[in-house]
């Protein structure tokens, strides 16, 4: 009659058992040191973002005047233009209850990005002139030359 008994010598799993164990350890620590650098590693690249989102907000709030009255900006667009062509007047400010440019443009009213088309005839100096709820002013100039 044929034995059942295992090919496997005996005391083999004995034998084995410990080795099997080190190694599941080995991978169970290898997978966590993994998870841990990776978990780590998103922790520190969220910290650099929300620190270069900080120094950008601090960055807008300086050139916005921190609630008070500022031209950010206040260019002509080309600055030079053939006679007859049209160029723009393009301006940026930050908390203004109005806006003025002179010599006489369409309408215009303070805005944080705008420009408006003008045609001079000759070289001509605008003025921009930004005041706020108080009744502080500030102005700016720029130039457009006509050839």
């Amino acid at each position: 009659m044929p034995s059942d008994e295992s090919p496997r010598p005996k005391g083999f799993l004995r034998a084995v058992v410990p080795y099997l164990t080190v190694l599941v350890i080995i991978a169970a620590i290898y997978c966590g040191w993994t998870l841990y650098a990776r978990w780590q590693s998103r922790v520190q690249d969220e910290q650099a973002i929300q620190e270069k989102k900080a120094r950008a907000d601090a960055s807008i709030a300086e050139r916005l005047g921190n609630g008070s009255l500022k031209i950010v900006a206040f260019y002509a667009d080309p600055g030079i233009i053939r006679r007859g062509e049209k160029g723009l007047i393009c301006y940026s400010v930050a908390n203004a209850a109005t806006v003025e440019i002179e010599p006489g443009v369409e309408p215009v009213k303070p805005s944080l990005s705008r420009c408006v088309t003008v045609a001079p005839t000759k070289d001509t100096h605008y003025t921009l002139t930004a005041k706020d709820a108080s009744g502080h002013a500030k102005k700016a100039v720029t130039d457009v030359k006509v050839q």
